[in-house]
């Protein structure tokens, strides 16, 4: 009956893993179309730049190959040199332009003074729907946004070559920006970045960049001191066996989240994929006592992206909401609110988050 109800379990994951790709083929049919590039403005660097404190805006660090003669000029190639770009809205364009440095990048912003987030995605973004999440969470969250963008999808591709296309670009990313984390750093020293909190987010595959940061001594450049507020773990699709190992040696950050939900589908196909259970569904003992765990599935069901309104999909649960922004905006949580949290069920591990009252 056990091999039964494992099998019963196996499939069902895998059919709704597959299933939860429509919506991602609509939108990437919808953010890859000629119609939607034709609105994305690439920029001379000489051109001057005007951008409004009411604008729409985010700054990109692209390990993409730059084609800047081609309509579509940031492909779902790797190429690996950092290429740096400030996004913005204008007139229903995006403009696009690019920068020599992330120096250069971030003195174009209109106010350096709000809370920033350095922001990873998973396994599914162009160009165009990674500069969408990142102008989503600028104008969601009032937070200034430096995205690292690296190829995790070919247009053509199927599902599971996606994956593994994916997971490879995400584990050699951590060779280009570490470097973008070292000038963030100093960055936040020399007061580039005001004087607000600075909080590094990583979604679901993004989370290897990190890991293998770790994992190839290569924190050893920004782990001098605490330099960062947040650091949040999210839905992190790497395997949570020895977690705790590289976890540990993270000292740069205040205060770290790992946010989990056991009946996450999207990570119940890598599960199935990588045969190894993932730190943002099925986390075990031993945890890390630098880290706080906090369990989505209560405010979450199945759902595996749940921090930003998106094109194609519902608006997110509004306790989710209230928990980003908090940790966004380089807040702690207060986990003695008892009307917010509460200890797990999951194996006693960290707090469940709670339902809007």
């Amino acid at each position: 009956m056990k091999i039964l109800y494992q099998k019963k379990h196996g499939v069902l994951f895998l059919l709704c893993y597959f299933f939860s790709f429509h919506v991602s083929e609509a939108q990437i049919s919808y953010f890859n179309s000629d119609v939607f590039w034709s609105k994305i403005k690439l920029m001379k660097e000489s051109e001057a730049i005007n951008i409004s404190e009411n604008d729409t805006v985010c700054i990109m660090a692209s390990n993409r190959l730059y084609e800047k003669d081609s309509f579509r000029f940031l492909p779902d190639v790797y190429k690996g040199a950092i290429h740096y770009f400030v996004i913005y809205s204008h007139e229903g364009n995006w403009m696009v332009h690019p920068q020599k440095s992330l120096r250069d990048a971030i003195a174009m912003l209109p106010d350096i003074n709000k809370d920033w987030v350095i922001y990873t995605e998973g396994m599914g973004k162009l160009f165009t729907t990674a500069a969408d999440r990142a102008m989503r969470m600028n104008a969601q969250y009032d937070v200034n946004v430096i995205f690292l963008d690296y190829p995790s999808i070919k247009a053509k591709w199927r599902r599971t070559r996606n994956y593994y296309f994916s997971k490879h670009n995400a584990t050699i990313a951590y060779k280009n920006f570490t470097s973008v984390f070292d000038t963030v750093r100093i960055l936040k020293e020399e007061t580039k970045l005001g004087n607000h909190s600075l909080n590094f987010f990583f979604h679901s595959m993004g989370n290897i960049v990190m890991e293998q940061i770790v994992k190839h001594d290569s924190l050893r450049f920004i782990n001098q001191n605490k330099w960062v507020d947040n650091l949040i773990f999210n839905a992190a699709c790497v395997p949570q066996h020895h977690h705790k190992k590289w976890v540990d040696k993270i000292n740069f950050a205040k205060d770290i989240y790992i946010l989990y939900n056991p009946k996450d589908f999207t990570l119940g196909g890598a599960l199935l994929m990588s045969k190894k259970n993932q730190l943002g569904m099925k986390v075990k003992k031993p945890l890390s006592q630098k880290a706080t765990y906090i369990n989505f599935r209560k405010v979450a069901g199945k759902y595996h992206s749940n921090f930003l309104n998106l094109y194609g999909y519902p608006p997110q649960n509004k306790a989710a909401i209230n928990l980003y922004n908090k940790l966004f905006h380089g807040m702690q949580v207060n986990l003695k609110d008892t009307s917010l949290y509460k200890p797990s069920y999951y194996k006693h591990i960290g707090w469940d988050i709670l339902p809007a009252k």
